[in-house]
């Protein structure tokens, strides 16, 4: 019965989010960001391409980009992300918060992999709350957090979720999301220092 009780909140919010044909996300801050990426890059979208899985049947997009900088973690020069959801012949299916990647477009990814060495694949953390475009804005390269229309649930120490918020997209100048993610690193023993890819 104590299990069910505490279930039964985290439950409940799953079931608003299908009646309401929304998603609801665990809430990652930077922090959390950070520290649960096994990679976090910045680079270049350059190619996407959408398949039929044919064991699901489910639309995949796999999206290829070239790495710039690495802030934590090892990968190639060239990545590729992976989403469930995408267009493919006339057909289209996305779960609703997930990011799109433009093509020719500046992100700073936070990501997860997936896969053996050699057929390595990643898939962003926190779904948008990992992806951050990059624009200008007065002048200025400006990180624009792509957590789209989800909701985001708290999970105290205890494990009790709390009652979902509509997420809240990060805005923030480049240089600050960059300096802000290297002091996090720096306070964990084991993160090398940011690299540039060549």
């Amino acid at each position: 019965m104590w299990r069910l009780n505490r279930l039964l909140p985290v439950l409940l919010v799953f079931l608003l989010a299908t009646v309401c044909e929304a998603t609801v996300l665990k809430h990652f801050d930077l922090q959390a960001l950070t520290s649960h990426s096994n990679l976090i890059v910045s680079g270049l979208v350059v190619e996407r391409q959408t398949i039929k899985d044919p064991q699901t049947g489910r639309l995949v997009t796999f999206t290829q980009l070239d790495v710039e900088t690495r802030l934590k973690g090892e990968s190639p020069k060239r990545i590729t992300i992976k989403q469930i959801g995408g267009e493919l012949n006339g057909v289209a299916m996305w779960i609703p918060g997930s990011p799109r990647f433009d093509i020719g477009s500046r992100v700073v990814a936070f990501l997860k992999d997936q896969g053996a060495p050699g057929k390595r694949t990643y898939t962003l953390r926190g779904m948008g709350q990992g992806l951050f475009k990059i624009a200008l804005r007065d002048g200025v390269p400006t990180a624009f957090q792509q957590t789209g229309s989800v909701s985001v649930v708290s999970v105290d120490a205890a494990g009790t979720a709390k009652a979902p918020v509509a997420a809240q997209p990060r805005v923030l100048p480049l240089a600050e999301l960059i300096q802000r993610v290297t002091t996090l690193l720096a306070a964990s023993p084991a993160s090398p220092s940011p690299t540039e890819v060549r």
